[in-house]
């Protein structure tokens, strides 16, 4: 038997001061506390070929706290354009993890660290033809600490010798740019599109004494997203919209050995507005493309056998949606 329990506080607190008639600085705090809970009862988990898993009677109870400052500088030179900056601290606590390992396992991973991080930000929005385009863009930089990822330990052999855990082992660096368009282009048709672009790496990740990710990309961060929709009404309340979604390519293990290649989904929509309700038929995913939807990982039962797996699927969305609005 294993059970959990999180609880957690906050209280934030935020102040604009004009600087100048055209600048302003804001400042903000914020505190949060997280506690954590874990009862265990003492017993062996037998998974068959992986082997037995033993975990040890627990009553484990942890708080963390911290204190996250904010603050930005936004400065308009002109009506239609602002400038801003800005550096804020961002937390996620810790916690116990609910898994078993054989005997295999030395190292305590009952619990894992929280993850600090500080971000920073520069950009700009401008207003175009007579406020019915807007474009904006943003570049930034992450440094984090005790970065949190799901793991599954293994031997010398590829061997899974524990269930699923969380770890905090790495920091990491992450850095890019993004830009958005977004407008009224004629009175029945909208249109937006974005691109961002990040690199992300790992700058400290010595998971064990024969596994070192320093260096590598963060899995499961693509290189670039891209989108782009068309929403045109055409008469009345009838409307119909069309997107494009893509995604870079995508590490799927923080070894860098399997990636998920860049991948591209369609979508489309026809619906009918009203006053107070609004229909729409909606598809994602027309080109069903096959992608990894998963980490990939090794033949946790046989070891690694030069061969890395994951889940592959459609994800293909279809529906109907009903709303109104009272």
């Amino acid at each position: 038997l294993q059970t959990s329990r999180s609880r957690d506080y906050a209280a934030f607190g935020q102040v604009t001061v004009p600087v100048l008639a055209n600048v302003r600085l804001t400042g903000g705090l914020r505190y949060e506390r997280a506690e954590r809970d874990k009862v265990q009862e003492a017993g062996v988990l037998d998974l068959g070929p992986f082997g037995q898993f033993q975990f040890a009677a627990e009553d484990l109870t942890q708080a963390y706290e911290q204190l996250l400052p904010k603050v930005s500088v936004d400065w308009r030179p002109a009506e239609q354009l602002l400038l801003y900056a800005s550096a804020a601290k961002g937390w996620i606590p810790g916690g116990f993890n609910l898994g078993a390992a054989t005997s295999a396992v030395t190292r305590d991973f009952t619990s894992y660290g929280a993850e600090t991080l500080w971000s920073y930000e520069v950009g700009a929005k401008l207003q175009m033809l007579d406020n019915r385009l807007l474009l904006s863009g943003a570049a930034f930089i992450i440094d984090a600490d005790g970065w949190q990822e799901y793991n599954v330990l293994v031997n010398d052999a590829g061997q899974a010798i524990s269930t699923n855990l969380i770890t905090s082992d790495a920091a990491i660096r992450s850095r890019g740019f993004e830009v958005e368009l977004t407008g009224r282009i004629a009175p029945q048709f909208d249109l937006s599109a974005s691109f961002g672009y990040v690199d992300s790496k790992y700058t400290d990740y010595v998971f064990s004494a024969r596994q070192d990710f320093t260096g590598n990309r963060v899995r499961l961060v693509p290189e670039y997203d891209a989108s782009l929709a068309a929403n045109w009404r055409p008469w009345r309340g009838l409307f119909l919209r069309g997107e494009v979604a893509a995604t870079g390519n995508t590490p799927l293990n923080p070894e860098n050995l399997a990636f998920q290649d860049a991948a591209v989904i369609l979508g489309a929509q026809i619906g009918w507005e009203a006053e107070r309700w609004t229909a729409r038929l909606y598809v994602e995913d027309m080109a069903a493309p096959l992608i990894y939807t998963s980490n990939a990982y090794t033949n946790f039962a046989f070891g690694f056998d030069g061969t890395y797996y994951a889940a592959v699927g459609r994800p293909r969305v279809a529906g109907v949606q009903l709303s109104y609005r009272w």
